[in-house]
């Protein structure tokens, strides 16, 4: 196997080789980053060749070398490309192992476990992940020094890649810990091994790949489980999992929402505009909107109170947190757009619809809501209840439906509602475009494999003037 030692102060690593690893070329070559894609590669590289869905990697090493890279790691089902590749980049070091993703996990490993001090907090749950490690990221830096994923690389590739940028000068590493089948959980908390976990909820996300909210749950709970005794949980309060969730642990959960710390925070609602939440006789100006996000500030709060973080840091913290791509982002212009489709399953959708129903706002509300996936075989019984639940929030507002999926939402709605569905994109940007009005709202939730954001440029292209904010 293969362990990059921490940087020298030139920012190199040192590649140290283990016993599992056969070793072609100049093992005592540095390199200066690594990469899982050829088009990102810089001087000095090590690039990862990865087996996607579609590609292998390994096709994009002679790419990669002539972007710069000099080492490179090879699985074994190409070992016998191997006097090939000498011959045709006779400087590079090759370093052949059964497998490059579990190379780059336990490299990642190896390398979290060179920093005993550093206190690790991971991050998990159905939804909120990335807002929550924006949140505690923010108020924890205001004391110590912070490393943290970028965006939402949280999986069992982006997890590795993201904690090799841990060094002696971090006190905590913040990640989100995502995952959406059975023993991926496995693999990040053992990299990981946080010490304490924040689990936002058990929601219905992944739910098709899982079978069952009961099996998320289970998968969720693996987060607390790789450290010796078990990691310090920090669970919502309104969790029906909650129990669940605690058992095994050594000692008690800390607990965050409106009820469990009603003693000390007050959370406002300011639409649009964010959340005010008064916490110990300060006032915090949350710019996300949406009790899911105020709940997500929460629970950062919460981190932050067991390591005595004062009022004051907390506030600096949650005022300087922005909306993230598709996540609660408030667009504004000669219409405003509200776009929350990053993701979506059954208790997001209805978050996201009941928030923008209770909007006031004197003008029309569009209401744009694509398909619901990965729920396998509830992905019937989740979109005839979001039409049940739409049927009992929006009244007179348009409602437009899109994807094969929202088929059965359509069904609930079609005779008693302003509701339009179709399958094809283009059919539904005409008829929201040309329905929009100067001042009207528009809601933007959906999986992100609908990629609703498309409609961003499209309505501003109708109406000019807008810009995010």
């Amino acid at each position: 196997m293969v362990r990059l030692n921490e940087p020298a102060n030139n920012g190199r690593y040192l590649i140290t080789l283990l016993s599992s690893c056969t070793v072609y070329g100049d093992s005592g070559r540095n390199v200066s980053s690594m990469s899982i894609d050829s088009r990102d590669i810089m001087k000095d590289s090590l690039f990862i060749p990865l087996i996607g869905e579609h590609a292998d990697g390994h096709d994009f090493i002679q790419k990669a070398y002539d972007g710069g890279a000099r080492s490179f790691l090879i699985g074994s089902h190409r070992h016998d490309d191997i006097s090939a590749m000498t011959a045709a980049m006779p400087d590079a070091l090759f370093m052949c192992v059964q497998d490059t993703l579990g190379a780059l996990q336990e490299m990642a490993q190896n390398h979290v476990s060179q920093f005993p001090s550093l206190i690790r907090v991971g991050i998990t749950g159905s939804s909120g992940k990335t807002t929550t490690k924006e949140c505690v990221a923010s108020i924890l830096s205001r004391k110590w020094s912070v490393v943290c994923n970028e965006g939402n690389l949280n999986s069992d590739i982006g997890l590795p890649l993201s904690v090799m940028s841990v060094s002696p000068r971090h006190d905590f590493a913040v990640f989100e810990m995502g995952m959406n089948r059975r023993g991926e959980m496995d693999i990040l908390a053992d990299i990981m091994k946080p010490r304490y976990v924040i689990i936002t909820n058990i929601g219905s996300a992944h739910i098709g790949l899982l079978g069952s909210r009961d099996a998320i749950a289970d998968e969720k709970r693996k987060a607390l489980k790789y450290v010796p005794h078990g990691a310090h949980a920090v669970l919502w309060d309104a969790d029906d999992y909650r129990g669940f969730l605690s058992e095994g642990l050594d000692g008690p959960p800390s607990l965050f929402g409106e009820v469990s710390m009603k003693d000390r925070v007050d959370v406002r609602g300011k639409g649009l505009e964010g959340s005010v939440l008064s916490y110990r006789d300060v006032e915090i100006h949350l710019p996300l909107p949406g009790k899911f996000n105020s709940l997500n500030a929460l629970s950062a709060v919460r981190l932050a109170e067991l390591f005595d973080v004062s009022p004051g840091m907390i506030k600096e913290g949650l005022e300087s947190v922005q909306p993230l791509f598709g996540r609660g982002q408030v667009i504004k212009g000669r219409v405003v757009i509200l776009s929350d489709c990053y993701n979506a399953n059954l208790e997001s959708m209805r978050s996201s619809i009941g928030f923008f129903s209770d909007l006031d706002h004197k003008g029309v509300k569009h209401y744009v809501l694509g398909a619901m996936k990965e729920l396998g075989e509830e992905t019937a019984a989740a979109h005839v209840s979001l039409g049940m639940f739409i049927a009992g929030t929006v009244a007179k507002d348009p409602v437009y439906l899109f994807g094969k999926e929202m088929q059965d939402t359509y069904r609930e709605l079609r005779s008693s509602h302003n509701v339009f569905w179709t399958d094809e994109y283009e059919e539904l940007k005409k008829r929201l475009v040309t329905g929009l009005s100067v001042g009207d709202y528009i809601l933007l939730k959906g999986s992100r494999s609908m990629r609703l954001e498309r409609l961003i440029e499209d309505i501003e292209h109708t109406f000019t003037g807008s810009a995010a904010c």
